[in-house]
This record gives C-alpha cells, structure tokens and sequence, in this order.
C-alpha cells in the first residue's frame, strides 16, 4: 500500500480536505491560495456565499492511513484539516463538521491542525464533547493586524485547547502580541504570496516579522516562521537576519502515542484522570488496548 502524499505546507507531515469550498472572510483572504487553485487549475468548486461546497470523498481513509503510518513510525505527526475550506463555516451542514470530529477521535497518533478565519463560530461548533479540548487538537486562529487580534483573542481565549495558537499569514502590518503571549502555546507567521486573479501581495516588513519572533521567543512561545511571500514581486525565502526559525509547541513534553495527552493536559475518565503506563502510552490508552485485545 502507498504511503500517503506528504503536504506541500511545510509545517505539517499530511494535509486532507473533509470539503473545499469557502467565502473571503477578512483582509487575509485578498490573495487567496485555496481560490486561486480552484478558479485556475482544479475548477471544482465556486468560491463565495451561497456557492455549495464540495464534500471530499476518500478524506477519513486518507486519515486512517496516515495514523497507521504514524502509528507504525512510533512518532506522533501532525496533519493539517481542510487547507481549501475552513472547518467553521457557517454555510457548512453540522453533520460534515462533526464527521470530522469523529474522524479525528479514532486516530489519536496524529496531532490535528484546524486553522480558521472565524474563530468567533467555534464556540458553538465545537462538539459536545470537547470538555478541555481533545488531546490531539491543535486550535489555531487567523488574524493578519492588529485590528484583528483586539478583536479576536478573547474569542480564542475562552475555548479551551491542548495547543492554542495564531497563524499570522498573512502579516499585513505590525502586530503587538505582549498582552496576549500567556495565552498562545505557537505563532505561525508568514508574508503573503502572489496568486492569479489575486490582489498584489502585501510586503512582510522585516519590523514586522522581527518584533513578533522576539516577543514570542523571550515569553517561550513557539514561533515558526514560514516565508517573506512575494511582496514587490520578491521572492525572499523564509530566513530572518540569516537564521531559519521554525519552533513547535510542546517541545520536550512526553506524550502519549495513543491519544496525545501529556503532564499538563491528562486524559479525563471515569476513574479519575491517567497516569503513566509506559514511556509511550497512558493508563486510558493501555486499558482501551487490553479491551480491545
């Protein structure tokens, strides 16, 4: 059986559509990737309100596979939901959503990236039974200014995560973080590219990107640092003052292989919260095997 296809995002090990389809939802989608795609090359779905989104089919075998081989590998990898949608959609059926949610459950070797533009949609969408968070979701919020993060960060700040995070991609201005730092785990930041039919690029400032990188590494946040983009019409690779800058969250932290909990962030049962079994399983993880087995 083949492997499944690595992702073109280079912070993730796999990436996988549950649907494609969204709408503009703010300055960052002014050069879209994902509608680019579509309108150019691919011509499956039309972007925008009220146009049908397109359910992918073969998505949860693409999951299963890919837990199998993180299983196999002995190492948790991460993969990336809905790079051409967002999870939160409002214009997305219920049932899609929490098919992906269970989709995710049953494969607790990968850590799940959601990325989302509507972060003040989660709160309701989330399902019933996200309680702390489940131990292999990674929540990551998009805002690309400062206006953005004022508004937004109380938002993210009330939903509980295992991993809370922003992806500022794309920076389109200078951003101050230092209020909201206790509350990020990782900040993934990126200058904007140039896509057909898009508007011109907006150019990460080096300020920019230098601030954001020095608040995150004196707080101890995780911060990767994806690109300059195509501002100007530049290429500019993605090192900063000579140096490659790509950190992610829960750095040195034992987890576990089955469900990916840790110290901080324990499984909650029945009988009480886990314990360590062995060096690569939880005491939830090992009692589900023997009933299993």
């Amino acid at each position: 059986m083949a492997a499944v296809r690595s992702s073109g995002v280079d912070w993730t090990h796999y990436s996988g559509n549950a649907w494609i389809g969204c709408t503009e939802a703010g300055p960052g989608c002014s050069a879209c990737y994902a509608r680019a795609m579509m309108a150019d090359r691919l011509r499956r779905v039309e972007w925008g309100p009220g146009k049908a989104r397109l359910q992918v089919k073969g998505f949860a075998q693409k999951v299963r596979k890919a837990n199998r081989e993180s299983l196999k590998a002995g190492e948790r990898r991460r993969f990336f939901i809905n790079p051409h949608a967002d999870l939160f959609d409002n214009e997305v059926p219920n049932n899609w959503r929490h098919e992906v949610f269970e989709i995710m459950k049953a494969a607790g070797t990968l850590d799940f990236i959601l990325v989302t533009k509507r972060i003040g949609n989660a709160a309701r969408m989330l399902p019933d039974d996200w309680g702390y968070g489940y131990t292999n979701a990674w929540l990551m919020a998009t805002m690309v200014n400062q206006r953005e993060v004022d508004r937004d960060m109380p938002k993210l700040e009330r939903i509980p995560a295992i991993v809370k995070g922003l992806s500022i991609e794309p920076i389109l201005g200078e951003i101050d973080l230092s209020a909201y730092l206790h509350l990020l785990d990782w900040v993934i930041i990126g200058g904007q590219s140039a896509q057909i039919g898009g508007a011109a690029p907006v150019k990460a400032e080096h300020r920019w990107v230098r601030k954001l990188i020095d608040q995150c590494l004196a707080a101890g946040v995780a911060v990767y640092f994806k690109q300059w983009g195509t501002g100007d019409g530049i290429r500019g690779g993605h090192l900063i003052d000579g140096a490659e800058i790509r950190q992610f969250p829960l750095r040195g932290i034992r987890r576990c292989l089955g469900c990916g909990c840790h110290d901080l962030h324990a499984c909650i049962s029945p009988a009480g919260n886990c314990h360590w079994s062995t060096e690569t399983q939880c005491s939830v993880c090992q009692m589900r095997a023997m009933m299993a087995g």
